[in-house]
């Protein structure tokens, strides 16, 4: 060990594990958005003729009605179900 290196010391290693950590959770509390749904703020000029769009605005829809809090985990996956249903019949 070299003097005066704290660099190997567990308990540093520890405070820098946890300090990690927290900055890591905090920062998915900040951005709390999922990878496969896109903005429904960019979504607002969609083509309504254009059934992939609404169906992408659809999911959205649903996906921010989830982050609010306006509908359960269970009723996002029955609508997420019908929608993917209707999507594969196009």
């Amino acid at each position: 060990m070299i003097i005066g290196n704290n660099f190997n010391n567990p308990n540093q290693q520890a405070n820098r594990f946890h300090s990690n950590f927290k900055r890591i959770q905090n920062q998915g509390k900040q951005n709390n958005t999922n990878a496969f749904v896109k903005n429904l703020s960019t979504m607002a000029h969609t083509d309504a003729s254009n059934t992939d769009a609404m169906h992408d605005k659809t999911l959205a829809l649903l996906n921010e009605r989830l982050q609010n809090k306006q509908i359960t985990m269970e009723e996002f996956t029955r609508q997420c179900e019908a929608l993917g249903k209707r999507r594969n019949m196009n």
